[in-house]
C-alpha cells in the first residue's frame, strides 16, 4: 500500500476553505498514486477548545460528512480527515476515513488533552477498520503517548496505524526530533507500520504549528518524513506481507508474549486504590438495595428500577440489532442515538422528585420527534401496502426489530406505572410510545426490500 502523510495548514472555522485544500492535496496525492492520505487532527473544522466555536462548528459536522463523502467519489486514494461532532450535547475530536463514496470508519478521541477536557467529551471505544485488505486503527495527537492504544490496536490485528497531530510550539526541527523519539517505538513494540501528521497553520492561541509527517516501518525505521512551517507531505510503499510473517516468528513480535492477566491484575488493583475510579463490584447491593440519584437507596424491586432494568434490556436489543446491521448501514447513526437517549432517559428516571441534588444531563426531547420523521419515511416506503398484526420473523433483522418493538412495551407499561405515582416529564411516555411504533414499520421497511412476504396472522382494524 502506498500511504502518504499531509502537514498542510488548517485554519479555525474556514471549513469551505479547508476542504478545498483537502481537495487540492488528494488530487495531488492521488496523481502520485497514495492508496491512503492521511490529514492532521481536525483538518477540516481546524483545532479550537473554544466553547461557541466548538458549538458551531459541530452543527456543520453532518454537512460536512457528506461533503467528503461525495469528495472520496472523485479521488481513488481513501483519506482520513478531522472535524469536530456533536452528539447529544457532547462534543467529540473525530477523525473519518473516506473511500469510494462512503465513510469507512470514524474515530472518536478516547484521550483529552488538559486544555480540551473542559469542552470535549472522551470517548470509550478504539476500535480498527480494513482498507484493501489492511487493517487499519487510528489515534489522535494525545493518544500517541499512550503505548496500551497501540497495544489495544495492533491486538485486534491493527498492521497500520494513522496517528493525526495539532500540535503547536516547537520548531519543525525540535517536534520532528520529539516524534522520532517515542513514534518509532509504538511501530516497533506492536509490529505495525506507523503514518503520522501534524498540522501546519495556527494554533487557537495564535502559536505557529510546525508540520511534520513521517511514516515509520517497524524494522526499517522512519521510511519518508517531511517537516517545515510550509505545507508538504511524504509518501512511502508499505508490503504488509513481511508484517504478517513477523508476527508468526516468536521473538518478531514481542507483545504476543504480553502476561494479559498480569496486566489485568495491575489495572484493577490500580483502580481499586484509586477513589476517582469507578468499580463494578461495591458489593453494596448484597441486600437487595440500590441507590438511585442523589445518593438515597431503594429496594432493587422498586418501580424506578424496574423501568430503568427493562429500558436497559431495550437497549441490549438494540445494540443485538445494530451488530446484524452492517457498520454503513443507513439505520446504524440513527440506532446509535436511540441508544444514548434511552441512556439519558435512564438517568432522570433514576433521579426522584425529591433529589437535593440537580440532574444536570440533558433530557432528549428531540427523540420524538425525530422518531416520527423516521417513521414518516417508513410509511412512505410502505405506502400502499395494508398494515397488518404479523408473525414476528422472516429475517433476522426483521425479528431483532420485533423484539426491539416488544422491549419498548414493556418499558412503557412500567413507565405508565411509575408515572402515575411520580409524574413523569411527558417526553419520555411519548418516546417509548412512538418506538413500538417505530420499529414495528422498520421490520415491515426490511423485509420489503429484500423482497419477503410477512406472516400475515389479521389485518389492523384501520385497515380493513
Amino acid at each position: 500500500m502506498r500511504i502518504a502523510a499531509v502537514h498542510n495548514t488548517q485554519k479555525k472555522g474556514e471549513i469551505d476553505q479547508n476542504i478545498q485544500e483537502t481537495a487540492t492535496w488528494l488530487k495531488k496525492m492521488a496523481e502520485k498514486g497514495a492508496e491512503l492520505v492521511v490529514f492532521p487532527e481536525l483538518s477540516i473544522t481546524g483545532y479550537t477548545t473554544h466553547a461557541e466555536d466548538v458549538q458551531k462548528l459541530a452543527a456543520r459536522s453532518s454537512s460536512i460528512e457528506k461533503i467528503l463523502v461525495d469528495l472520496s467519489l472523485t479521488y481513488s486514494c481513501a483519506f482520513s480527515a478531522g472535524y469536530i461532532i456533536g452528539q447529544d450535547g457532547h462534543y467529540f475530536i473525530a477523525q473519518s476515513v473516506f473511500y469510494q463514496g462512503k465513510c469507512l470508519h470514524t474515530h472518536l478521541k478516547t484521550h483529552l488533552g488538559p486544555t480540551e477536557q473542559a469542552i470535549y467529551t472522551a470517548a470509550e471505544v478504539l476500535t480498527c477498520f480494513e482498507l484493501n485488505q489492511t487493517k487499519i486503527g487510528q489515534q489522535l495527537c494525545f493518544e500517541t503517548h499512550f503505548p496500551e492504544l497501540s497495544y489495544h490496536q495492533a491486538y485486534q490485528g491493527a498492521e497500520l496505524i494513522a496517528m493525526s497531530f495539532a500540535s503547536p510550539r516547537e520548531t519543525p526541527q525540535e517536534k520532528m526530533n520529539r516524534f522520532s523519539r517515542y513514534l518509532p517505538a509504538r511501530a516497533y513494540d506492536n509490529n505495525c507500520v506507523v503514518a503520522a501528521a501534524n498540522a501546519t497553520g495556527y494554533s487557537a492561541s495564535g502559536q505557529p504549528m510546525a508540520g511534520m509527517a513521517m511514516i515509520i516501518h517497524p524494522t526499517r525505521g522512519i521510511l519518508a518524513s517531511s517537516e517545515s512551517y510550509e505545507p508538504g507531505y511524504c509518501m512511502a510503499e508499505c508490503d504488509f506481507n513481511d508484517l504478517a510473517a513477523r508476527r508468526q516468528s516468536r521473538m518478531g513480535w514481542f507483545n504476543q508474549h504480553k502476561n494479559r492477566s498480569w496486566m489485568q491484575t495491575f489495572y484493577q488493583t490500580e483502580q481499586k486504590n484509586n477513589p476517582q475510579n469507578m468499580s463494578i463490584t461495591t458489593k453494596t447491593g448484597d441486600q437487595g438495595e440500590t441507590a438511585l440519584f442523589g445518593g438515597s437507596r431503594v429496594a432493587k424491586d422498586h418501580i424506578r428500577i424496574a423501568c430503568n432494568g427493562e429500558i436497559d434490556e431495550l437497549n441490549s436489543r438494540i445494540g443485538l440489532l445494530r451488530a446484524h446491521l452492517p457498520q454503513d448501514h443507513p439505520w446504524q447513526e440513527r440506532l446509535l442515538t436511540i441508544q444514548r437517549d434511552l441512556m439519558l432517559m435512564m438517568s432522570h428516571i433514576a433521579t426522584p422528585t425529591d433529589c437535593p441534588k440537580e440532574n444536570k444531563k440533558k433530557h432528549p426531547t428531540h427523540g420524538v420527534a425525530a422518531c416520527e420523521a423516521w417513521i414518516d419515511e417508513c410509511k412512505a416506503i410502505l405506502e400502499g401496502d395494508k398494515l397488518s398484526f404479523v408473525l414476528p420473523g422472516g429475517s433476522m433483522v426483521s425479528a431483532h426489530c420485533h423484539t426491539v418493538r416488544t422491549a419498548a412495551r414493556t418499558a412503557e407499561r412500567h413507565l405508565v406505572i411509575l408515572n402515575r405515582e411520580s409524574p413523569l416529564p411527558a417526553y419520555i411516555l411519548a418516546y417509548f410510545n412512538r418506538m413500538s411504533d417505530l420499529f414495528y414499520l422498520l421490520a415491515m421497511v426490511e423485509l420489503k426490500v429484500n423482497g419477503i412476504s410477512p406472516d400475515q396472522f389479521m389485518l389492523f382494524p384501520s385497515q380493513k
